[in-house]
């Protein structure tokens, strides 16, 4: 446990930016439907040792969704980042994302906090939109259940598994060291 929490601090200056980019394909259930496609940069961190593997995704970017409402489309445009973790041992993956929302077509603003399971390339969470700016308009997003895809362009991720050496054959005996 010691180690994932190693791995999730460790954000460097150098990667603030992310280190691959990322696609995400969503649609929200609440009082209307939502599909939206989202593209931004992800911080990625992966480690794998005796017990299991480790995955850790910090993301950022921007959005562009249909809403429909009984007979009409509305377009949403949108900024996000969320930050997801994702182990084999225990099962316990929570993703957190924080989405600024602005519908044009009624010059109005949410900012929709989620929460919910992280299965890397998967997420399942429940979201509630707050309303910025007060209009006399009903919240269309109020609260929704959010299933989004994740693609990732993974190559350059950042690896953190524990890495062992063996020294020379030494009388008839391997020895073992960690690296550092």
């Amino acid at each position: 446990m010691l180690m994932h929490s190693i791995c999730f601090l460790q954000i460097t200056s150098k990667n603030l930016l992310g280190n691959s980019w990322n696609l995400n394909l969503q649609y929200t259930k609440s009082v209307s439907k939502e599909f939206s496609i989202n593209v931004g940069r992800t911080h990625g961190v992966y480690a794998a040792g005796c017990v299991g593997f480790f995955v850790r995704t910090a993301s950022y970017g921007v959005g562009y969704g249909k809403l429909f409402q009984k007979d009409q489309s509305i377009d949403v445009y949108k900024l996000y980042g969320d930050l997801g973790v994702f182990t084999s041992f225990p099962l316990i993956n929570p993703v957190f994302r924080l989405e600024y929302n602005h519908i044009s077509q009624f010059k109005t603003d949410f900012l929709k906090p989620e929460i919910g399971l992280h299965f890397v390339f998967f997420d399942v969470t429940y979201s509630h939109a707050f309303q910025l700016n007060k209009l006399e308009l009903a919240n269309p997003i109020r609260h929704g259940l959010n299933f989004r895809i994740r693609l990732y362009n993974i190559g350059n991720w950042k690896d953190q598994s524990p890495r062992r050496k063996m020294l020379p054959y030494e009388e008839g005996k391997n020895k073992f060291y960690e690296s550092k």
